[in-house]
């Protein structure tokens, strides 16, 4: 799965951003899983909540803690990897069930159903057709085009809420 487009921006604008981890920050709250530990690496699955920034300050004193118990096969580096690999996968499953839940939910038959006679479309075509005269029309300026625009397609949508119940 690719880095989604401009999360780092997102995250920064958005501090109340609830994301969740394995840790122990300050500033996390904590649930009901605590003394659990997995797998070879001894990380605790206790689950937080909090800001991005303050999960990664809780994993990462996390992993220097596995670091320096007595085992010396812990590693920092290590308890890092897996646990990103862990959050990472969890993601990854999680929305690729969404996705493929909603792919599958939004189709075009009940449309095709719906518009049989091709009322539905020739109606859609008409608004098209009146939009694209407006927009040519020579009284018509460049910069009223995309208020327009706007205007339109909330006057339809709001149409559409209030008069298909």
């Amino acid at each position: 799965m690719d880095k989604l487009t401009n999360f780092d921006k997102y995250v920064k604008e958005n501090e109340g951003l609830v994301a969740v981890g394995f840790g122990t920050p300050m500033t996390s709250a904590t649930w009901s899983t605590a003394g659990l530990r997995g797998g070879n690496t001894g990380y605790t699955f206790t689950p937080i909540a909090g800001r991005v920034k303050d999960l990664a300050m809780g994993i990462a004193q996390q992993g220097l803690d596995y670091e320096g118990n007595e085992n010396p096969d812990h590693s920092g580096t290590g308890y890092i990897k897996e646990a990103k690999q862990h959050i990472g996968d969890a993601i990854d499953e999680s929305y690729d069930s969404m996705s493929t839940k909603e792919s599958k939910a939004v189709t075009e038959e009940y449309i095709e159903t719906l518009d049989g006679k091709k009322d539905i479309t020739n109606a859609l075509e008409e608004i098209s057709l009146a939009w694209l005269d407006w927009k040519t029309g020579p009284v018509t300026e460049p910069s009223d085009i995309k208020p327009a625009q706007k205007e339109l397609i909330n006057f339809v949508i709001k149409f559409l809420k209030k008069n298909i119940k």
